[in-house]
């Protein structure tokens, strides 16, 4: 990669990348349903969605001392710093199983009284799945896992995409939905297949509703 292409992923990428978050996010005609469930929870949070749910949540969920994570890779690493520009604190590695390091990181970061944010998919999907990270994390830290969804019409979905990531016009209607937070408690592949279909019931009520 040049020197110019390193710039210009270092610095004017991030900006403009938030510039058009910013702009489309407060845009929209937008519902929220649901946050009145994790008001008064007694510990720290784990917030699961999709990879391809994640433009609006990006936006929605800023400034709210919330953890997420970011690959090792050189997009992880532009991905880092777009999203250092809405407030979350950035932990680099993975949720996949190896990832000790991105696991490692969590912990850290709710230990010190973060949230955490995880697109359950992992790094690189399939699509619609869960890692066995988030599962792991949740139970050794006795997290609450919330289920958390978006979804707008009209949109563009990047159907060559493996994580179909939705992305809203401006100015149309959008919707986040919260569901209920919940405890783990069975073994990881049990729980895993929870966790995958609450989002996808979730995902679904959202399309439903928008």
């Amino acid at each position: 990669m040049r020197l110019t292409e390193i710039a210009f992923a270092d610095k004017i990428l991030p900006i403009g990348a938030e510039a058009i978050i910013q702009g489309i996010s407060r845009s929209l005609k937008l519902k929220v349903m649901g946050k009145e469930m994790v008001k008064d929870l007694d510990r720290r949070i784990l917030y699961a969605f999709f990879h391809g749910r994640q433009f609006l949540l990006v936006w929605y969920m800023r400034k709210r001392n919330i953890a997420l994570l970011s690959s090792l890779s050189r997009d992880g690493e532009i991905q880092a710093k777009i999203l250092k520009r809405f407030g979350y604190e950035i932990v680099r590695g993975s949720s996949a199983k190896g990832g000790a390091e991105g696991i490692i990181g969590l912990k850290n970061k709710v230990l010190q009284g973060f949230d955490i944010g995880l697109a359950v998919d992992g790094p690189k999907g399939p699509c619609y799945s869960v890692s066995d990270g988030v599962i792991f994390l949740a139970k050794k830290l006795n997290l609450y896992i919330v289920p958390l969804t978006s979804s707008s019409y009209p949109s563009y979905t990047f159907k060559n995409a493996w994580d179909k990531y939705q992305m809203p016009y401006p100015w149309s209607k959008a919707i986040i939905l919260f569901g209920k937070p919940y405890k783990v408690e069975g073994e990881i592949e049990e729980e895993k297949e929870s966790l995958k279909e609450r989002l996808i019931l979730l995902t679904e009520e959202a399309e439903r509703m928008i």
